[in-house]
């Protein structure tokens, strides 16, 4: 999604939506969305002293961020956890649970058989990861999930690219598909069919694959 999309799908009537997104310490998952409105915007930034705030990224609050968004928009945002701060998205029109970062949180819970994540392979520079890795292995260190990886070549072999898998151990078999997935592809490019088999793959239903890709199509003739 572009920028202007993005701040199109935030922005109307003169005052921006955000988001503020709660963690749960241990899982590193989303557990609870705060929506607030802001008629300020530039003022709000001001006060949590962020000086150019990107309508693409997710900025990390402190306790006086916290403190400040409480205050002022009564939102009664919980501590202990990590918060963060985005303006809100065409993703947040889905009328369903996306499971991106709430990944270890809902694999714990049964609800999703699956997780993928995808990394620049590790190197020396010691750039930790871009997912809790750690926090997850810690559950296939005790049996609850299966791990793989499965790496390929990007950018003329330049670098290459990392996916880590995670799935509970009754559905192990989905890695091998998503690997499959990722083969085929490579040959055939990407289509709506490769589309819904990675949403079922990741445990996402059969109406809720139908949203995702209907919701896409639009947006696709939207920005045409």
């Amino acid at each position: 999604m572009t920028t202007e999309n993005r701040c199109s799908a935030a922005a109307s009537d003169g005052q921006t939506t955000l988001v503020a997104e709660s963690y749960d310490r241990e899982t590193d998952s989303i557990i609870r969305t705060y929506n607030f409105h802001a008629h300020d915007i530039s003022g709000l930034f001001r006060a949590l002293k962020i000086e150019t705030f990107e309508s693409w990224a997710s900025y990390e609050l402190d306790k006086l961020d916290i403190e400040t968004l409480n205050s002022g928009y009564g939102l009664g945002i919980h501590h202990d956890g990590r918060v963060t701060l985005r303006m809100r998205s065409a993703v947040d029109e889905y009328p369903y649970l996306l499971h991106t970062n709430r990944e270890l949180l809902l694999m714990l819970q049964g609800r999703k058989p699956l997780s993928v994540f995808t990394d620049e392979e590790p190197s020396t520079n010691g750039i930790p990861p871009l997912f809790p890795e750690i926090k997850f292995d810690a559950h296939v260190g005790m049996g609850r999930f299966v791990k793989d990886e499965y790496a390929d070549a990007v950018d003329n072999g330049l670098h290459r690219l990392r996916w880590v898998f995670y799935a509970l151990p009754e559905e192990a078999w989905r890695i091998r598909a998503y690997i499959l997935l990722l083969e085929t592809s490579k040959h055939s490019g990407w289509n709506e069919g490769f589309e819904r088999m990675q949403g079922s793959l990741l445990g996402y239903s059969e109406q809720e694959n139908d949203f995702h890709i209907e919701f896409q199509r639009m947006r696709i003739q939207r920005s045409a």
